[in-house]
């Protein structure tokens, strides 16, 4: 697989290769990155077995999976973002990210969800981006807030909260 890369102003999403992803999934390797504050967090290493299992399934679609947020300043990866499957028949997808605690506050998930969301409605038959928080997650609320997505009415199994972004 080549590797995709998605470019904003200050960092870098970088698709994961199979391997990164495994490695990343392993709970203690880095993926071939260099961490900001030593390791990715939990999110990341999660979305990494997404990718790994959609893999494994032979289900994986390129650019549809897991990246690593680099940050352009000094090259450290900062977080990770991707989808949890490609988009279905309906041209919807679901989106997930994290960041490391020490590039949190400073815009970094804004700025890779608003470029993530950006490329996925560009593509063909894409409609809607999706993702969830906890209730009390309200940072994360307010990233998908300020990357353009409303909250909706949450699934009566789900016990959190959805919000969406549509193709305009």
């Amino acid at each position: 697989m080549e590797p995709h890369y998605i470019n904003s102003r200050r960092i870098t999403l970088h698709e994961i290769s199979r391997e990164s992803a495994t490695d990343l999934n392993s709970g203690d390797g880095d993926g071939g990155f260099r961490w900001l504050g030593g390791g990715p967090g939990d999110g990341t290493r999660g979305g990494s077995g997404i990718t790994v299992r959609a893999w494994e399934q032979d289900a994986y679609t390129p650019g549809w999976g897991t990246y690593v947020m680099v940050r352009a300043s000094d090259g450290c990866a900062i977080g990770g973002i991707g989808f949890h499957s490609a988009p279905d028949d309906d041209g919807h997808v679901e989106i997930g990210y994290d960041l490391v605690a020490e590039a949190r506050g400073q815009g970094y998930a804004t700025e890779a969800v608003e470029v993530l969301t950006f490329w996925a409605l560009g593509r063909g038959g894409m409609r809607t981006v999706v993702a969830h928080t906890d209730p009390d997650n309200t940072a994360s609320q307010r990233v998908l807030e300020r990357a353009g997505f409303s909250r909706t009415e949450s699934a009566p199994d789900r016990d959190e909260f959805r919000f969406v972004r549509h193709r305009a």
